[in-house]
C-alpha cells in the first residue's frame, strides 16, 4: 500500500511538473488566444473607424464596445494617429500592440 501511494504521488508530482513546463514553453497566442482574438477585434475596429472618421476613436465605446475592468484587451488613444492595445498576461505584465511599429510586444 505505502508503494503504490509512494508511485502516485511521484506520478502526480510529475504530472503537475509536466503540465507546468508545456504551459510555460506554449506559445503566448496558444495560452492567451481569446486575449488576442478581442484584442485584434478592437485593432480592426480601430483601423475601421480611423478610416471611416479620419481620427481615431476616443474610446472603445466609440467603437460599441464596452470597456471594464474585466475586459479581456484595452484601448490606448496615444495621439492623433498612435494607438496602443494590450491585455495582461499577469501581474504587472502586458503584451501591447503598437499601431505605429504594427508589433506585439510583450511588457
Amino acid at each position: 500500500m505505502r508503494f503504490r501511494l509512494g508511485v502516485l504521488l511521484t506520478s502526480g508530482l510529475a504530472l503537475v511538473l509536466m503540465m507546468y513546463v508545456l504551459l510555460e514553453g506554449l506559445p503566448n497566442r496558444l495560452v492567451y488566444g481569446r486575449r488576442y482574438a478581442a484584442a485584434r477585434q478592437i485593432i480592426q475596429k480601430v483601423d475601421a473607424y480611423l478610416e471611416h472618421h479620419s481620427t481615431l476613436p476616443t474610446s472603445v465605446s466609440d467603437l460599441g464596445l464596452t470597456a471594464s475592468e474585466t475586459s479581456p484587451a484595452y484601448y490606448r488613444k496615444l495621439t492623433e494617429g498612435h494607438y496602443q492595445v494590450w491585455f495582461g498576461t499577469s501581474l504587472g505584465e502586458s503584451v501591447v500592440y503598437d499601431s505605429q511599429t504594427e508589433r506585439w510586444e510583450e511588457r
